[in-house]
């Protein structure tokens, strides 16, 4: 791999740098991910010592099936966090550094702490992970897959690089974390039916996040289903909150979201669209439960008295 021909600015760190920076020890490892590792690191000297987060491709030669996509993800990955139209987001994370000597590797200057970071790939299932904190996962992605289209970011082709605009949002939001392609890996055979990779494809695997999202169920080849497609409301009945019309909307767009033809699929803006008037109603709602609840304590104290 000579990267010096794709011309990234940023100079790539020989394996033994990437070892003052993490040990690579049980100890300091985050998590296990679909391509590798994410490591605990700590990166300069002295007073100017800040932590970071250490991303690994991990393979082994000759190449077993299906690891051939790493090292076209980590060059991918590298050319997105190098790409100047594409990596000014203040929801992306910053990249210090890689490696290519003896791993793949990544670093991102974005602090991990377990007190208050989780990643979206650990909780999206989980039912203390709120539909407040899914929605705003799914607008703020909206709107950073909104930002790069304006910026035109070049998305390439499918048969150059099957999983090339799988995009790695780095804080979803405010102390949600997810500077891996988890949520996305699922995408690519499903995209395998298009020629070329467009916005349109951001959009359909913005829709199978959308779905994990409202179900809190993976998605399976099931949801491409006629029959499945056909109910109107597919929002995880745990959430009390939502109601029937929002659900129905949600569960509309999302269906549209992931249609086989690009045509058929709306612009990201139609669907930002759909989120935010649905968290404006949910947010409406909640403050009127709030006011409620505060005149019926203010009665309640009047009465006893």
């Amino acid at each position: 791999m000579q990267f010096r021909l794709l011309n990234w600015d940023r100079r790539s760190w020989w394996g033994e740098d990437l070892q003052q920076i993490t040990d690579f020890r049980d100890e300091s490892l985050i998590k296990k991910t679909l391509s590798g590792r994410l490591f605990h690191g700590t990166i300069g000297q002295g007073f100017e010592q800040r932590s970071v987060i250490v991303k690994t491709w991990d393979f082994h030669l000759p190449f077993k099936i299906g690891q051939y996509q790493l090292t076209y993800d980590f060059c991918d990955q590298i050319e997105f966090f190098t790409n100047k139209n594409a990596n000014t987001h203040p929801k992306l994370a910053k990249l210090c550094t890689f490696c290519c000597d003896t791993r793949l590797a990544a670093v991102y200057d974005e602090k991990f702490d377990e007190n208050i970071t989780r990643l979206l790939s650990d909780v999206i299932l989980e039912d203390d992970f709120g539909w407040d904190d899914r929605m705003k996962v799914a607008i703020q992605l909206a709107q950073l897959l909104i930002w790069l289209h304006e910026k035109a970011f070049d998305f390439g082709s499918v048969s150059d690089h099957m999983h090339k605009g799988v995009k790695v949002p780095g804080k979803c939001h405010s102390g949600w974390e997810a500077p891996d392609q988890g949520m996305f890996a699922q995408a690519s055979s499903f995209l395998m039916f298009s020629c070329n990779m467009t916005a349109k494809s951001d959009v359909s695997v913005f829709g199978l996040l959308l779905v994990e999202l409202i179900t809190k169920k993976e998605v399976d080849d099931l949801f491409f289903f006629p029959i499945q497609r056909d109910k109107k409301n597919i929002v995880d009945e745990s959430f009390k909150e939502v109601d029937p019309e929002t659900a129905s909307r949600i569960t509309s767009m999302t269906y549209r979201c992931t249609e086989m033809k690009a045509d058929d699929r709306p612009t990201m803006k139609d669907v930002l669209n759909v989120l935010e008037t649905a968290a404006a109603k949910m947010g409406a709602k909640g403050e009127k439960r709030k006011r409620d609840a505060t005149n019926e304590a203010i009665e309640a104290a009047k009465y006893n008295k």
